[in-house]
């Protein structure tokens, strides 16, 4: 007797993860057939709302939430001068226009900022360009993810004590 043969599908799961993150960005990336819009980069305020944003959802490496004055902190050892706390209000706060950082400054943001990437987004966004997580920032998230995990698991366990002890303590 022969053996039958399994098909095997030709896609692999990374194929499938690759063409999922591709459907992704190229429908949110913009149209070029007829060139680019009048104006297509007058995003300031949606740019300084990311921003907001950003300092918002900013963590460090251990994933505690940071303040302004740690994110501006940062900012100054990254860019080895003084980025004040006045600088990120005035970048965050859409009654000043005029006020934006510069591309060195933006930089040492998403680094101060634990890796946020919605400002940068909103900048590149109406070019097509894409910001993706570095290999070790996504290893380093899911580090995190594990440990909360762990912590929602211990303090689960902690919940379900205290439950039997106290319905325990009722019925005796």
């Amino acid at each position: 007797m022969t053996k039958s043969k399994k098909k095997t599908s030709s896609v692999t799961n990374q194929d499938q993860a690759c063409l999922a993150l591709f459907n992704i960005i190229s429908a949110d990336a913009p149209r070029y057939n007829a060139g680019p819009k009048p104006g297509c980069l007058c995003n300031d305020a949606e740019f300084k709302a990311a921003m907001a944003e950003d300092v918002k959802y900013a963590v460090d490496e251990n994933g505690r939430a940071l303040s302004r004055w740690e994110i501006v902190a940062r900012m100054s050892m990254i860019l080895n001068r003084e980025v004040t706390w006045h600088m990120l209000n005035n970048w965050t706060a859409s009654s000043h226009e005029n006020h934006m950082p510069e591309l060195q400054e933006l930089a040492a943001f998403v680094m101060a900022t634990g890796g946020q990437r919605r400002a940068v987004s909103t900048l590149f966004r109406p070019v097509g360009l894409f910001p993706l997580p570095s290999p070790g920032a996504l290893r380093s998230e899911m580090q995190q993810l594990r440990e909360r995990k762990k912590d929602l698991t211990k303090k689960e366990k902690e919940c379900k004590l205290l439950l039997h002890q106290i319905e325990r303590g009722v019925r005796g």
